[in-house]
């Protein structure tokens, strides 16, 4: 197996993010014509592959990259001065995906938002990684 410490994530098999932070600049269409055979192309060679869509301008090309039957998992990242990533503002994109077939990986989840999270989108399929600022807090966090 290998790792991307980046994304905290591991596979027992070849594992790779993919992304193209260029795609904010193309049309779904365009996305779907150039990028998506190439995607599947990488996938076939992958064990377990991610996409990491980075930004809210790129997130129009989801449903192309919910097409590709070799990608395992989309990261989600919003873009800066958005709500962040565990933000209710994005549970319905959440449940999208994993109804898709997809797992998600959500880096940077504020504590705060961890819980609700957890408890308004199906964890199954879903790496939630957070951080905690005290002992206590970690408890609090492991504990409920």
């Amino acid at each position: 197996g290998n790792c991307f410490s980046a994304f905290r994530i591991w596979g027992p098999g070849r594992t790779a993010k993919l992304k193209l932070d260029f795609s904010v600049m193309i049309s779904p269409a365009m996305f779907k014509e150039f990028v998506s055979p190439y995607l599947e192309e990488q996938c076939e060679k992958l064990d377990f592959a991610v996409y990491h869509l980075d930004g809210d301008d790129c997130i129009r090309h989801r449903y192309a990259l919910l097409g590709i039957s070799g990608l395992k998992a989309i990261q989600w990242t919003p873009q800066s001065g958005w709500p962040g990533t565990g933000s209710a503002t994005w549970y319905g994109r959440y449940k999208r995906i994993l109804r898709a077939g997809k797992s998600l990986l959500l880096l940077d989840v504020e504590p705060h938002h961890f819980e609700p999270l957890l408890h308004s989108v199906d964890t199954k399929g879903v790496l939630i990684a957070t951080t905690a600022r005290t002992i206590d807090e970690a408890h609090k966090l492991l504990h409920g």
